[in-house]
Formats: structure tokens, C-alpha cells, sequence
């Protein structure tokens, strides 16, 4: 926000990873993504509802 503010062109972030994935070492679950990790019932995925809910507050926040 700090850099657009200032005139940087800000054209898109990273979310990385966007869903939770195993570990690269352990196969454990690494839950820091926005989307869960299992696939349920029709395919969806459940979000982390604060990760989800700061996403849509920053994207009205840039289209302004």
C-alpha cells in the first residue's frame, strides 16, 4: 500500500503457496496457504476465512 502510495505501479501480488501442501522434507501438512489442503464433496476446497477476508479487503483497497 506504502509503494502505491507513492506511485509505484502495483499490477498483482503472490500468494505462495495458495493452498496448504505437504512438506518437502517430511510429507507432513504445511497449513499456510488460503485453501485447504483436502478436496471435499463437488471439489471444493475450504479457505482460511482471516487469509480470504484480507485478500478481499486489499483488492477493494487497490481497485480504489
Amino acid at each position: 500500500m506504502r509503494a502505491a502510495k507513492r506511485g509505484v505501479a502495483v499490477e498483482g501480488i503472490c500468494l505462495y503457496p495458495i493452498a496448504n501442501r505437504l512438506g518437502w522434507d517430511n510429507h507432513c501438512l504445511c497449513p499456510n496457504g488460503v485453501l485447504s489442503h483436502d478436496v471435499v464433496v463437488g471439489g471444493q476446497r475450504s479457505m482460511h476465512a482471516s487469509l480470504a477476508e484480507a485478500i478481499r479487503t486489499f483488492t477493494t483497497r487497490f481497485a480504489a
